[in-house]
C-alpha cells in the first residue's frame, strides 16, 4: 500500500497539471486519450507531465498486477471454474495469462493460455479447442476483448480490472449469451481492497449496474 500511494500521489499531481491544460479531466477515457497524444506528440512542459503521469500509471498497475494475493485469490476461484461449462479469464498481461493457466493445469483443469505473440493459427486452434469443449478455460490479457466470438463460455474471471467501462463490458458480452441449454452465466471480479480496483470506492459503478440489470432482469 506503501508503493500504492506514492505512485497515486504521483499522478495525482500530474493530473492536476494536466487537467488544468486539456480543460478536462472526465470522463476517464477521454482524459487518458487526451494525455496520451500530449505525451506522444507534444514538447513542452506538459509533454514531461503526461509522460509522469504515464509512468506512475503503468507502474501502480504493475504492482496491483504483480501481487502474490491476487494469484491466491484466483486459485479459491478454481472450483467454481471446475464446476462450470467453459470459463474466460482476463488477465492484465502475457505472462500473467501464462502464470493462470499453469495454476489451472496443476489443479487438473484443461486450460490454454492466449496472446498476441502466439501465433495466429495457434491462437485459432486453441480457441477451436474452446469452443469444442475439449478445453474449459481460456486465460488472456486484452487479446479477448474485440473480435473472438466464444459464445458458450459460461463464466469469466476478471483477475486484473480496468477503468476503462468499454473493455468490461465487451468482457460481460462475452458470457452474458443465452445459451442454448438454458445456462446462466456468472461474472467474478477479483480485486486489491482500498484501491481503485475496489468498488466501495466507487470502481466499476457503471459496469457493475450493467451486469446487476442483466441479472436482475433474468430473473424477473
Amino acid at each position: 500500500m506503501e508503493e500504492y500511494e506514492k505512485f497515486s500521489k504521483t499522478m495525482g499531481t500530474a493530473a492536476l497539471r494536466l487537467k488544468d491544460y486539456l480543460g478536462f479531466s472526465e470522463p476517464y477515457d477521454k482524459f487518458m486519450k487526451g494525455v496520451e497524444k500530449l505525451a506522444e506528440d507534444g514538447n513542452g512542459q506538459f509533454t514531461w507531465t503526461a509522460r509522469k503521469y504515464l509512468r506512475a500509471l503503468r507502474q501502480r498497475r504493475e504492482l496491483l498486477a504483480e501481487t502474490g494475493e491476487r494469484m491466491a485469490a484466483f486459485e479459491s476461484v478454481i472450483p467454481l471454474i471446475e464446476s462450470s461449462g467453459q470459463t474466460l479469464v482476463f488477465s492484465e498481461r502475457i505472462d500473467q495469462a501464462t502464470s493462470l493457466s499453469n495454476s489451472l493445469l496443476r489443479n487438473g483443469v484443461s486450460a490454454a493460455a492466449i496472446h498476441s505473440q502466439l501465433a495466429y493459427d495457434l491462437r485459432k486452434r486453441l480457441l477451436k479447442s474452446f469452443a469444442d469443449g475439449h478445453t474449459k478455460a481460456v486465460t488472456a490479457p486484452r487479446v479477448l476483448d474485440e473480435g473472438v466470438d466464444v459464445p458458450e463460455a459460461d463464466l469469466a474471471v476478471v483477475v486484473a480490472t480496468t477503468r476503462n467501462r468499454r473493455q468490461m463490458i465487451q468482457r460481460m458480452g462475452r458470457v452474458l449469451r443465452r445459451k442454448v441449454d438454458g445456462r446462466e452465466a456468472r461474472f467474478v471480479m477479483i480485486y486489491i481492497k482500498d484501491t481503485t480496483e475496489d468498488p466501495a470506492r466507487g470502481a466499476h459503478d457503471l459496469f457493475l449496474n450493467e451486469v446487476q440489470h442483466a441479472a436482475r432482469a433474468l430473473h424477473d
